[in-house]
């Protein structure tokens, strides 16, 4: 697809419109955009030499030739209308990347309803160690390089991080796809489980022959569409019949040491990430490798320098009685993930979660699975939903959220409608010691910090 420059990027800030914006500016292309609010993401861009709006107008695009824009947008953006009335080329966002996952001999996608972001820094982890120097689009931050892509002109290797939420990664025509796992999330897309499904069968026809799939076998779902793929698949996993086998794993401190079995043979390696969830995104990544005939050994000892992935397990404060973590965690299987991370990381720590919703609608569409996913924490405090992309001004009962997360999870639960009646909550119920699990895809960054900052001016008044 012929490319005009510049590209006029609409909402530039998003996590996954971001990468997309700094991969072509790295590739050579004139990249500008707008979005409604300033954001640390538009100063870095600002500071690379791209031009910013604040605010969605028409005279925004005095100068751009392509606009982009993503299923966030809605049809009746000001910048959408006036890009189609004056004829320019207006692509989706899955447009753009749909050509470089076609351009690349050697492209990969990940997808799943959750641990797509780290299996894919974990790949191109392992690939930039061993020489590659893979091209990349993921919407997260390495923590190592504070980078969310990478452009090699010269390398066969592409990267990318496949969207399923809203249907497009049926776009892509990838070398090789991970999937992850298969649960109940994008209802409000797909109504059902089942069409959610039958999405990701298709999207697996569309891998190139010469290429590969590859599953984890230890999902339900993933099972139901091994069944409907009618081409050979490689598997990961717990599963004893998986091909690529995790017999255990066991955590010391900050570090997985992990033990796996392939082809009959066994390999170890260590790597400084928790949890049951990362041990299966780190074998995913080995799976892809093992599929470009790069040697298992070599592949897995690289993971002990993989500095990890921003909003993922990422830590704010660290001390012998408070320990407040950051993570990405927003539909019921990450919570569930990271809730078992931190009390087996943990065990003599009172888990309190601030439990930031995500969108009325996949609340209401997995209602059930969300109260259940607190089992093992000691406390929750859920805040309002954070909204966005909601197709209705929906109100939630927050009455029935905490009963049901209290009665289902066997925890206790308070809802906190303002910071002051959560900092209250947190004075009133956080022991020492304690881990204070934030968990959300909103601004729960600034609800982590703003519980970090109260609770270590309440220690430091208990001590004067």
């Amino acid at each position: 697809m012929k490319r005009l420059d510049p590209l006029h990027f609409i909402g530039i800030g998003g996590s996954g419109m971001s990468s997309l914006a700094f991969y072509f500016h790295e590739k050579g292309l004139r990249v500008q955009g707008s979005d409604s609010a300033e954001s640390p993401t538009l100063e870095e861009m600002r500071a690379k030499g791209i031009p910013i709006f604040i605010g969605h107008h028409a005279s925004n695009l005095t100068q751009a030739k392509t606009v982009v824009f993503s299923s966030a947008i809605e049809s009746q953006n000001p910048e959408r209308i006036a890009a189609r009335e004056q004829g320019l080329l207006l692509l989706h966002r899955s447009d753009l990347l749909s050509d470089e996952i076609k351009e690349k001999k050697k492209s990969i996608t990940i997808s799943g309803t959750h641990g797509k972001t780290t299996t894919a820094f974990l790949l191109t982890h392992i690939l930039e160690s061993l020489q590659k120097n893979p091209s990349y689009i993921i919407g997260g931050q390495n923590l190592d390089t504070g980078s969310s892509c990478q452009y090699n002109e010269s390398s066969d290797y592409f990267i990318a991080e496949s969207d399923e939420s809203d249907g497009s990664f049926l776009r892509y025509q990838p070398f090789g796809s991970i999937i992850t796992n298969i649960e109940n999330d994008h209802l409000d897309y797909y109504q059902t489980l089942t069409q959610l499904e039958q999405a990701f069968i298709q999207h697996t026809t569309q891998v190139k022959e010469e290429g590969f799939i590859g599953i984890n076998l230890d999902y339900v779902s993933n099972q139901h569409i091994m069944k409907q793929i009618n081409r050979p698949v490689l598997t990961f996993g717990f599963s004893e019949n998986a091909q690529l086998q995790i017999l255990s794993f066991s955590s010391q401190a900050s570090t997985t040491h992990v033990h796996l079995q392939y082809q009959n043979k066994t390999y170890s390696f260590s790597m400084p990430l928790l949890g049951k969830h990362n041990v299966e995104n780190a074998t995913a990544a080995l799976l892809a490798t093992t599929a470009l005939k790069i040697p298992l050994e070599a592949a897995a000892q690289t993971l002990s320098t993989f500095k990890g992935v921003k909003k993922r397990w990422e830590t704010h404060y660290h001390d012998e009685s408070l320990i407040v973590i950051e993570d990405y965690a927003h539909n019921p299987g990450k919570i569930q993930a990271a809730v078992s991370t931190a009390k087996n990381a943990y065990p003599s720590h009172q888990v309190v979660v601030i439990f930031q919703p995500h969108r009325f609608a996949r609340l209401e569409t997995a209602f059930l699975e969300f109260t259940q996913s607190f089992v093992g924490a000691d406390l929750v405090c859920t805040v309002p939903v954070f909204s966005v992309r909601d197709t209705k001004n929906a109100s939630v009962a927050y009455e029935a959220l905490i009963e049901q997360i209290s009665t289902e999870s066997k925890v206790p639960c308070f809802f906190a409608p303002d910071t002051h009646a959560l900092t209250s909550l947190l004075s009133q119920h956080v022991k020492n010691p304690a881990l204070l699990l934030c968990v959300g895809a909103g601004n729960i960054r600034q609800l982590a910090l703003l519980a970090r900052d109260h609770l270590c001016e309440k220690k430091r008044k208990e001590t004067i």
